[in-house]
């Protein structure tokens, strides 16, 4: 999905390059004509908005939560084949996943119906941000599965991650692109390979152990406001073009002298 090599041309034709990961910025150093002219920049999210608030405690069923556009790399799919197996194994959950319709949404209708989940899986469409937030607010686990397409696809840092973290909703995820750059597994989250069977036991251990739930809680909620509140990124991308515009004053006062 690079002809004639439009990637590499753009990247030289550019002043400087900035990506949202450490591990984007690998990939196009190793394509760069200036490998120091790439910069690693994380997105950043409002931590003070995105924040937990404590209530009193569900009667329902814990909610696992998932968000995003039904797409194939989200790997919705193992999420509800691990649903499958928590139901067989007779724990308590239900499982909302909140997103627009995509190419892989009539799929995961009919599997949702062939694997006799509908009692427990729900796919809730698009919400605005306002309606998202009270949703995570009543999570008790956050899933999400990315995978790498055949293509390559993949997601980066999904910052719905990065939401549930700074709701203080635990969450379960795969080690792919820069998703390991913000959860060490066991400390700000728990990483598995994809697999329905490990997805499946992340999520009943995060489920039915409290003293779990709690340190992962409060640890991710810090791993964010330390890399990704935007007061700090934003302030981050501020500097790199403040530094890029002196150098370029400074080449025309050399031009001009």
């Amino acid at each position: 999905l690079n002809p004639g090599r439009l990637l590499e041309r753009k990247l030289g034709a550019a002043r400087f390059v900035a990506t949202c990961t450490c591990a984007n910025a690998d990939v196009l150093r190793a394509r760069h004509p200036r490998p120091d002219d790439v910069h690693a920049i994380y997105h950043g999210l409002d931590t003070q908005w995105f924040s937990p608030r404590p209530g009193a405690a569900s009667v329902e069923a814990p909610l696992v939560l998932s968000v995003g556009r039904l797409v194939e790399k989200k790997g919705f799919d193992q999420l509800i084949a691990a649903c499958a197996l928590l139901k067989a194994r007779g724990t308590n959950f239900r499982c909302v996943i909140v997103g627009e319709d995509g190419s892989a949404g009539p799929a995961l209708r009919a599997q949702i119906e062939a694997l006799n989940v509908a009692d427990r899986v729900h796919l809730y469409g698009a919400v605005t941000q306002d309606r998202l937030r009270e949703i995570y607010q009543g999570a008790r686990a956050f899933a999400l599965p990315c995978r790498v397409m055949e293509d390559g696809d993949r997601d980066g840092f999904p910052n719905v991650l990065a939401e549930a973290m700074a709701m203080g909703v635990p969450v379960v995820s795969t080690p792919i692109s820069g998703i390991p750059e913000m959860i060490d597994d066991r400390v700000h989250g728990l990483l598995v390979e994809g697999s329905a069977a490990s997805l499946a036991d992340a999520l009943q251990r995060l489920l039915g152990d409290s003293n779990l739930h709690a340190h992962i809680a409060q640890a991710a909620r810090e791993r964010i406001c330390e890399r990704f509140d935007s007061r700090r990124t934003t302030v981050e991308l501020r500097d790199l073009f403040v530094a890029q515009l002196m150098q370029s004053q400074l080449a025309l006062r050399e031009i001009t002298a």
